[in-house]
């Protein structure tokens, strides 16, 4: 499910639709943290962060670099390759 909020909010994304886009992005991270997919959380956090940082709203952008910065240490990755899961 996570993944097609992600697909579905990469959709408005690409229309750059970015404040119709973040609702997509928060439910695919909640669900993630939920379920611990941290990779895919990953994703999530990345593309919410692009929108934050498109609408300008730089507290919710600092909010995802620093679960972003979290989340990469959890994850202990080899190669920037890895974290792309789609």
């Amino acid at each position: 499910m996570a993944k097609v909020l992600i697909i579905r909010g990469n959709y408005f994304f690409s229309q750059h639709q970015h404040e119709t886009a973040i609702p997509f992005y928060e439910e695919a991270a909640k669900l993630t943290r939920k379920h611990g997919f941290k990779q895919r959380l990953h994703t999530a956090l990345l593309m919410l962060s692009h929108c934050f940082d498109k609408i300008g709203n730089n507290d919710d952008l600092i909010r995802c670099y620093k679960e972003l910065l979290k989340i990469e240490g959890e994850l202990d990755l080899k190669s920037e390759e890895e974290l792309y899961d789609f």
